[in-house]
């Protein structure tokens, strides 16, 4: 990526606000970039409070957070690029329930299309808001 993907999520969570479609939840993981400096986790947690962001006024920066992709994926974005704990939502699942379950094979072509999808608006959407990718030489 162009600019490090921990000094992009450290900005969302200091200005409280992610580009669209991502919302950002209550779990984050902050890491000091110095050998002595520690890690804090924070789950179930308004991380907009005074007390989440002192630990960015101290220079801890945010190398994991939890965010949501519009109404259909909640996941874990490292600063590594990993994406973890992806989990589609009920009512994103829900979109196909007119296929029925008579033929399971249909049912998993169709899960299985409406998933990938979703997935590669999620990458796309991704790596705007992270403002790209370098050139590659």
């Amino acid at each position: 990526f162009k600019v490090p993907i921990e000094s992009q999520l450290t900005d969302w969570v200091k200005t409280d606000s992610t580009p669209a479609p991502f919302e950002m939840q209550d779990e984050a993981e902050f890491k000091s970039d110095s050998d002595e400096g520690g890690i804090v986790r924070f789950k179930q947690q308004d991380l907009t409070e005074a007390e989440v962001l002192a630990h960015i006024e101290v220079g801890k920066q945010v190398h994991k957070l939890a965010l949501h992709f519009g109404q259909s994926i909640a996941f874990l974005l490292q600063s590594d690029a990993g994406i973890k704990r992806l989990k589609f939502s009920e009512e994103f699942r829900a979109g196909n329930d007119e296929v029925g379950t008579e033929d399971p094979m249909a049912r998993l072509d169709a899960d299985f299309a409406l998933m990938s999808s979703e997935l590669i608006a999620l990458m796309n959407s991704l790596v705007e808001a992270l403002g790209g990718l370098e050139e590659s030489i």
